[in-house]
C-alpha cells in the first residue's frame, strides 16, 4: 500500500496489510521526508518498502537529522549496513543503539539472531545491562568503554592515507560477506588500528599493510572458527613485503 506524505509528496511503500489510517497523526508532524530517505538512499538503503512503525523517523527534525546522518555514516564504516536495512526500526538508527552494537563488537557478544534481527536485549538499557553482566564473550578482550573519541591522536597524513586505504578493504569485505563473525574481526582491527599504526612508525613502507592488520587482532584469543576467516577473508588482500611472512597468516 503507498503512503504519501503531505509535507512534500514523498511516498514510501507499506508492508502489505498495514492501514494508511493509522499513521495520520505522522504524516501531519512530519518535517522533511524528502531529506530523510534522501539520506538513506545516500547510503545505499532499500527503503522500497516499509513497516508502518517505520514512519516515524520521517518526523524527524533539524537535529535529528544530523545524529542521524552521523550514525548512518559510522554504520557504514563498521560494514553493518547490510544487517541494519533488515531491522528498519526507529529506535535502531539512535546513538544510543549503535553504541551498544559497537560494545558488543569489541567484547565478543552476539548483537544479532541466527535471523539477522537485533537480539532485544538492545533496545532497552535496563536489559542490556543485564545481558552485559551475564553474557560470556565469544572472544576474551575488554574494554571499559567504548566511545567514538577514543582514537589515538598522532597520525601524520601519510599514515592516515594507509588507515583509510585498510578500512576501505575491510569495509568491502565485510559488505561482501555478511558474516557476524567477519563483522566483529573487522571491528576489532578498525578499533585498534590507529594504535598499531602509530607504534609501527612507518614500517609498513617496507613490510606492506598485511603486519598492520594482524598487530591489531593481537591480545585476542580466536577460536579456529576465526582463524580460519582472518586467514581466507582478510589478509589475502592486504600486501605484505617480507617474504619471510607472506604465508604465516595469523597465527605468526
Amino acid at each position: 500500500m503507498d503512503f504519501r506524505f503531505i509535507k512534500d509528496g514523498t511516498k514510501l511503500s507499506l508492508d502489505k496489510d498495514v492501514s494508511k489510517d493509522r499513521y495520520l497523526a505522522l504524516n501531519a508532524a512530519a518535517v522533511n521526508p524528502a531529506g530523510v530517505l534522501s539520506l538513506f538512499a545516500g547510503h545505499g538503503y532499500d527503503l522500497s518498502v516499509v513497516p508502518g512503525a517505520f514512519l516515524k523517523i520521517f518526523t524527524s527534525d533539524e537535529k535529528e537529522m544530523k545524529e542521524l546522518e552521523d550514525v548512518l555514516t559510522e554504520i557504514d564504516s563498521l560494514g553493518l549496513k547490510a544487517v541494519f536495512n533488515l531491522n528498519l526500526r526507529v529506535q535502531t538508527f539512535k546513538r544510543v543503539f549503535l553504541e551498544r552494537v559497537k560494545y558488543c563488537l569489541q567484547n565478543g557478544l552476539a548483537y544479532v539472531t541466527e535471523n539477522n534481527d537485533f537480539k532485544r536485549e538492545l533496545y532497552s538499557d535496563d536489559f542490556f545491562q543485564e545481558y552485559v553482566k551475564l553474557a560470556k564473550p565469544k572472544v576474551e578482550k575488554r574494554v571499559e568503554q567504548v566511545q567514538s573519541s577514543s582514537k589515538v591522536e598522532g597520525l601524520d597524513e601519510e599514515d592516515k592515507a594507509v588507515k583509510y586505504d585498510i578500512l576501505k578493504k575491510l569495509t568491502d569485505i565485510n559488505q561482501n560477506a555478511g558474516d557476524p563473525s567477519l563483522t566483529f574481526i573487522i571491528s576489532t582491527v578498525m578499533t585498534n588500528l590507529d594504535e598499531v599504526i602509530l607504534k609501527d612508525n612507518k614500517g609498513y613502507r617496507m613490510l606492506g599493510t598485511r603486519h598492520l592488520v594482524q598487530d591489531a587482532l593481537q591480545g585476542v584469543n580466536l577460536d579456529s572458527e576465526l582463524e580460519y576467516l582472518i586467514n581466507e577473508k582478510v589478509l589475502g588482500v592486504f600486501p605484505d613485503n617480507n617474504d619471510l611472512n607472506k604465508e604465516r597468516g595469523i597465527s605468526a
